[in-house]
């Protein structure tokens, strides 16, 4: 679905229906499933993958620094076709997880915040670390609770991805947050601190095309938003 004023005729313009089985809703394709191992999600049919993995030799893999919410992991390959050996830098994070909170009257709980990258304040959505052995769907509810103060009638999984396969090992899971209602203040970490901007679900396209939200894993989840199945 094109991501522009027509969109308002779709999705974006529209109250999104009850709940359904979200892994059966992924991209609305009956074969894909998830991977019970760290891979990336794939069809039933294999392809040529399985040759071009056989084509790399794990020989050695080391911690090198532990920076909090990610370590820098140092990994040494041999390239079968060649026999030369290099080493690959990998980020080890634990999974993320965001969340499109949607109001009974159409808004989209969006949060503007600094982020330091960029050095510039981005608009996005709700979102954070899921925490060691905590469920992805119970780090959505409370990153919605904490960063907005809002809370939620359901959640669902809308999908989840690979943020940068080339150099990242985690996951992030995307959900949509429906029946959303203010409950309290938020409660931010100590170096938090966030504008609450609600908006109308019809806005979303044009504030992506016009950069004001630039965050691609906002943006991704918006795009499995987008590509749910219309309830018949």
């Amino acid at each position: 679905m094109p991501l522009g004023k027509a969109a308002a005729s779709g999705i974006f313009a529209r109250q999104p229906g009850a709940a359904r089985n979200p892994r059966d809703l992924i991209f609305g394709w009956p074969k894909k499933r998830f991977s019970s191992e760290r891979g990336c999600t794939h069809t039933e049919a294999g392809g040529k993958s399985h040759v071009i993995e056989k084509a790399w030799t794990l020989l050695n893999s080391r911690e090198v620094s532990d920076h909090r919410i990610f370590r820098i992991r140092d990994d040494v390959y041999r390239f079968e076709p060649s026999g030369r050996e290099r080493d690959f830098v990998v980020i080890q994070s634990p999974d993320w997880v965001n969340v499109i909170p949607l109001t009974d009257d159409g808004q989209v709980v969006l949060i503007r915040q600094y982020r330091h990258g960029i050095r510039s304040v981005s608009l996005e959505i709700p979102g954070g670390i899921i925490d060691h052995g905590e469920p992805p769907d119970s780090a959505a509810i409370r990153e919605l609770r904490e960063e907005t103060g809002y809370t939620a009638e359901r959640v669902r999984l809308l999908g989840r991805v690979r943020p940068n396969p080339a150099i990242q090992d985690n996951y992030q899971y995307c959900y949509l947050a429906e029946g959303c209602r203010k409950a309290g203040d938020p409660h931010w970490d100590p170096f938090e601190h966030i504008e609450i901007v609600p908006r109308p679900l019809a806005d979303i396209p044009e504030l992506i095309r016009s950069e004001e939200i630039c965050n691609a894993l906002v943006i991704n989840a918006f795009y499995f938003l987008a590509t749910l199945p219309r309830q018949a």
